[in-house]
């Protein structure tokens, strides 16, 4: 089966993530779902979805099927999650498959999405990071794409004394907050670099926060001249 890897980010983080900021203070959990699109017009998809939690443990497994050309759709995610899960989800299919993911706060206001990946890189990019920038705050999720734990650094634009470390599990994810990284200072407003160690491959998703509203965007792991 072909494995696709997404993220499924805040799924009922019940506060985790929060901190008692301007930004953040209408937001007390996050609430994720997706969809996936059986890319295949021809034949039906059998699919696998694994969550992995932030050690790298699988807590549920389901397997379903998606008709030719057809998409299902995950809301509320499976029974067998559970309450509370905060981590990452990776699907294999018998044919190829893409999927979003939609991330909702606890209020209407507050909803966003973005899409899956199919593998990951040794390195990406994040180009808009953001701490207490007239009230906007981010943080990203790093998913290991890869079957060997793999340690990550993060390198911040103008701030070569706040690089940050962490040893992510395979399939699973991390989290980093800007919120209370005061490393970065007030103001903050520039771009991530995500490196992973030797043979190691990731890929993330950013979420902007600010009053009113939320935004996200995917990782880059290329670019171009033109």
């Amino acid at each position: 089966m072909k494995k696709i890897g997404i993220f499924v980010l805040g799924l009922v983080l019940l506060g985790l993530l929060l901190a008692p900021s301007a930004a953040f203070a209408q937001i007390s959990s996050y609430n994720a779902d997706f969809q996936v699109v059986n890319l295949n017009d021809s034949a039906p998809a059998d699919i696998t979805i694994s969550f992995y939690d932030k050690s790298g443990s699988v807590v549920a497994s389901v397997t379903d099927s998606i008709v030719a050309g057809g998409s299902n759709t995950y809301s509320p995610l499976p029974d067998s999650v559970p309450v509370g899960f905060d981590g990452s989800v990776v699907i294999a299919s018998t044919e190829p498959v893409a999927s979003i993911t939609n991330v909702k706060g606890n209020t209407s206001e507050y909803g966003s999405s973005y899409s899956s990946f199919s593998g990951g890189s040794d390195s990406v990019s994040l180009p808009l990071i953001n701490r207490d920038f007239y009230g906007i705050n981010t943080w990203f999720n790093v998913q290991n794409t890869g079957s060997s734990e793999t340690n990550v650094t993060i390198s911040y634009s103008g701030k070569p004394t706040c690089n940050q470390t962490a040893l992510i599990q395979p399939y699973a994810a991390a989290t980093f907050e800007q919120e209370p990284y005061s490393c970065l200072g007030s103001a903050y407003n520039g771009a991530a670099k995500i490196t992973a160690g030797a043979g190691g491959e990731v890929a993330a998703v950013v979420m902007q926060v600010f009053s009113g509203g939320l935004l996200a965007y995917n990782g880059f792991d290329a670019g171009g001249a033109d």
